[in-house]
């Protein structure tokens, strides 16, 4: 017996030096891509400041923490510099998903855009995924967020949870999914000093859509979506729902785009609580008191009885954009602006 405990702690030890020099070599090379990634951003005219970056994560996982780190970039051109700071942000691969990069910001951290207000926020939990190989053509990034607030705690905003998932195949054909979103935001608080249409909490957002049709060879923008357009591409909102105050409301639509590259399609919204909702927005001036007593009048007449089981009325719109205009049921509603696709000719 005592050869076999002699033995197991020998075996012990091996695994652990071996662990341990992975971990070594590990973190090294997250070090050396994290130096190089913040080269190539420079490259490209972002500014990063951060301090050295130190190893972390030792056994269950490889990281290293960049301390006081910066970045402030140009989305693209003609739009406001966004500068992000964070105090700490961890980077690093678990051993259960070696194929996915971990991005933990901790501390407090801001956002600026341009020369504007600086909005400070902190979280009790951030973590976002993305491949390690950034050029793969299938893969999934998620972001998750817990605890989110800006402020202090009876006039600033809050995010009680958030999650986003995102999937693509660069690789799908006709009638395959090429994309696809889901986005789950639940117990918002929106910042005091300003007089929201429908108050301050919104109980919950939710989307999920797909963006159907092959995804065209890199090239002219114009180009490309022309191409998925002959290939009868389509973007797909299987479910959009708010739960904002007394309002809930929901939308499921199809879209594709016509011969002129514009939008077309035809969805679906189903709306509860209007009343409520509308009596809100005219307390909160959002809307005059008689409008809001017209459209309860109209709505009413459009909506279903409340259920007997305490289900309340809903309506449902039938909705088609077609030729730029937005209609309800063929009533015309407003007409939107044309898109203007980069490197299309001008009308």
């Amino acid at each position: 017996m005592r050869r076999v405990w002699i033995g197991l702690g020998v075996a012990v030890v091996v695994l652990g030096a071996g662990d341990t020099a992975a971990w070594y070599w590990a973190t090294g090379r997250l070090a050396e891509g994290f130096a190089a990634w913040e080269q190539a951003r420079r490259a490209e005219g972002w500014t990063v400041h951060s301090g050295p970056a130190q190893r972390a994560g030792w056994p269950l996982s490889a990281s290293v923490v960049v301390p006081r780190l910066t970045l402030s970039f140009v989305p693209q051109a003609g739009e406001p510099r966004v500068t992000w700071r964070a105090e700490q942000l961890v980077v690093g691969v678990r051993a259960d998903a070696p194929e996915q990069l971990r991005l933990r910001p901790l501390g407090a951290q801001s956002v600026a855009l341009g020369d504007g207000a600086v909005v400070a926020y902190r979280a009790d939990f951030l973590l976002a995924t993305v491949p390690l190989d950034a050029g793969t053509q299938v893969g999934t990034a998620t972001a998750l967020a817990r605890g989110l607030r800006t402020g202090d705690a009876a006039a600033g905003g809050a995010i009680g949870s958030a999650r986003l998932r995102l999937r693509w195949d660069e690789t799908a054909g006709a009638h395959r999914t090429a994309a696809s979103l889901r986005v789950d935001v639940r117990a918002v608080r929106l910042p005091s000093g300003v007089r929201w249409p429908l108050g301050r909490r919104v109980a919950a957002f939710a989307l999920h859509g797909t963006l159907d049709g092959p995804v065209p060879p890199p090239g002219d923008p114009a180009a490309r979506v022309r191409a998925w357009q002959h290939s009868d591409g389509r973007l797909v909102l299987h479910h959009m729902d708010l739960r904002w105050g007394p309002l809930s409301a929901s939308l499921e639509a199809r879209l594709g785009l016509d011969a002129a590259l514009q939008p077309t399609g035809t969805g679906q919204a189903m709306v509860s609580g209007y009343a409520q909702a509308l009596d809100t927005l005219a307390a909160n001036g959002a809307l005059p008191n008689d409008a809001a007593l017209a459209g309860k009048a109209m709505l009413s007449v459009m909506a279903t009885p409340p259920g007997a089981d305490g289900a309340p009325a809903e309506i449902k719109l039938p909705l088609t954009l077609e030729g730029g205009v937005l209609s309800l049921r063929g009533v015309p509603l407003l007409r939107l602006p044309p898109l203007a696709w980069p490197g299309s000719r001008p009308g």
